[in-house]
């Protein structure tokens, strides 16, 4: 088997847990065995256990097929980074929900850093394949969605008010983000310091509704 290169194309689909835990470990052993192995997944999880079990730390490389210019390619990929993208998005979601179960104002930077986390690790997972430059700022992955005609948005939604509702949750959160006020042009109608309780709702709301149903 040393001169074999075994390829598997999405292992667990259909597999129950048992299953599933058995495959994984099967897999890892082949590493040591096999001249290469080459796994194809859509399966988060799977891929990171692979990529940080300690049989293969010493010969992994991982990729994903992404797009530049209309073209696909394979480009390194960062599951590490990926996976704690996931971790941040679920982490700020959560806190966004449980502002609306009880909201109040003594947490309101808290609240306003967790819309614009909740949202950037949004975008980057949901167009994963689509961006190029993942380390981009809140603000240039809104100029991409506007930009990239590939990315599309669930349901009837007008892009067009889409982008704006995403640039009014950028500019409101901005100044708590970064420690300053922004040299860019955005709209300052509410600033971070001003704002009431029913105004952040409103901003919660929409940044829930975003990642729910539109992004």
């Amino acid at each position: 088997m040393k001169d074999k290169i075994i390829i598997f194309d999405d292992p667990l689909s259909s597999l129950d847990y048992n299953r599933r835990r058995r495959t994984v470990r099967e897999i890892i052993k082949l590493v040591s065995k096999a001249k290469q192995v080459i796994v194809l997944s859509h399966n988060d999880a799977l891929v990171h256990e692979l990529y940080c079990a300690r049989e293969v730390k010493k010969s992994r490389i991982s990729y994903y097929i992404g797009q530049i210019e209309q073209s696909s390619v394979l480009l390194p990929f960062d599951i590490e980074d990926h996976v704690k993208g996931k971790d941040h998005l679920n982490k700020s979601y959560k806190s966004l929900k449980n502002f609306l179960a009880s909201p109040n104002l003594s947490n309101k930077n808290d609240c306003l850093e967790n819309i614009r986390i909740a949202l950037e690790s949004s975008i980057k997972k949901k167009n994963f394949t689509l961006i190029e430059n993942h380390n981009k700022t809140f603000t240039d992955l809104i100029k991409t969605l506007e930009e990239n005609t590939a990315i599309l948005f669930r349901g009837q939604n007008d892009k067009s008010k889409v982008i704006d509702t995403l640039r009014d949750l950028d500019s409101v959160s901005w100044p708590v983000h970064h420690g300053q006020a922004c040299d860019i042009d955005m709209n300052w109608s509410n600033s971070p310091e001003n704002i009431t309780l029913e105004e952040l709702k409103g901003y919660v709301e929409d940044t829930i509704n975003l990642i729910d149903h539109v992004l």
